[in-house]
């Protein structure tokens, strides 16, 4: 082959070697959110686990009661050694956030989508995990047949179970797990499951 030839054929070379080298070294992303570091794929066998240990909770909603100005962490698996994929905002940044949830291990709670009030809504669909305590609800009455303004904290998530205490309406909980429709929760130490007519996951109005 000529010198000439050859030196046509240089951009060509180098053009499919910068290609190559751009599929290998690019890292994986994960769903629409910031790109996830390398090690990632190595818990990726832990977060498959806990999916399977996922305990499912259905319409349950709660609010960001993180003090940390810096806004709440959402991480692929719930602990926190998995790598972060957003934040939710501080309330003291004058933003609200209430989530939606869909599951729960241990302390932690799978989050599918979050509503952010900020003078208008914006509701962003999201997937991952928050540490449970950092998420509140308030309680409500949830018994109108009689005149106590009280929410009733029992022993499990069940109608028919104990009462183990009873919480005033509009106090403010931490949340430590959902299952179905219930909530867990700690109120003066005391923790119970708090049912669905006992919940209202609002920062900034009561509920009726």
């Amino acid at each position: 082959m000529s010198m000439k030839k050859f030196t046509r054929w240089i951009p060509i070379v180098m053009a499919a070697l910068l290609l190559l080298l751009g599929i290998f070294n690019s890292h994986p992303y994960y769903g629409e959110y910031n790109s996830v570091p390398d090690v990632v794929p190595i818990l990726g066998a832990n977060v498959a686990s806990a999916q399977d240990n996922v305990t499912p909770c259905t319409l349950v909603y709660g609010y960001m009661n993180d003090p940390d100005p810096n806004g709440l962490n959402v991480r692929v698996g719930p602990g926190s050694g998995y790598a972060i994929v957003d934040r939710l905002p501080s309330p003291k940044t004058g933003s609200y956030a209430v989530v939606t949830i869909v599951g729960s291990v241990g302390n932690w709670l799978k989050i599918s989508e979050v509503s952010i009030f900020n003078g208008q809504e914006v509701l962003k669909k999201i997937n991952g995990w928050v540490y449970a305590p950092l998420i509140a609800t308030s309680t409500r009455d949830d018994d109108y047949s009689d005149s106590e303004y009280v929410a009733q904290l029992r022993e499990r998530p069940d109608y028919n179970s104990r009462t183990i205490t009873e919480i005033p309406a509009e106090a403010t909980v931490p949340l430590l797990g959902c299952r179905g429709g219930w909530v867990k929760i700690r109120y003066n130490k005391v923790e119970g499951w708090l049912s669905p007519e006992g919940q209202c996951p609002s920062p900034v109005t009561t509920c009726p």
